[in-house]
């Protein structure tokens, strides 16, 4: 299920680009265009692998940020709490 989800992300997403080259009067199946997408992948392989890096290094700062933010919580006592419902 999880697969077929990500296909049709990644179709609304080649259909954005089919589109917006379409205004500029280029028309170009999805097929082709994804084509294209994976020949400069592939020609920029560095690239391409140094804009995941980076990704994934701000995703982990990110959460790493978020960890470390105290969060206020009001003080409980669950084993009075669970004792009042028995």
């Amino acid at each position: 299920m999880e697969s077929t989800k990500n296909v049709a992300i990644n179709n609304v997403h080649l259909r954005e680009i089919q589109e917006s080259l379409a205004r500029d009067e280029i028309k170009i199946s999805l097929e082709e265009l994804l084509d294209i997408i994976i020949d400069l992948s592939a020609k920029n392989k560095q690239k391409v692998l140094e804009t995941i890096k980076n990704r994934r290094k701000k995703s982990d700062f990110l959460m790493k940020e978020w960890l470390s933010t105290p969060i206020e919580t009001d003080k409980t006592d669950a084993v009075h709490d669970h004792d009042l419902v028995i």
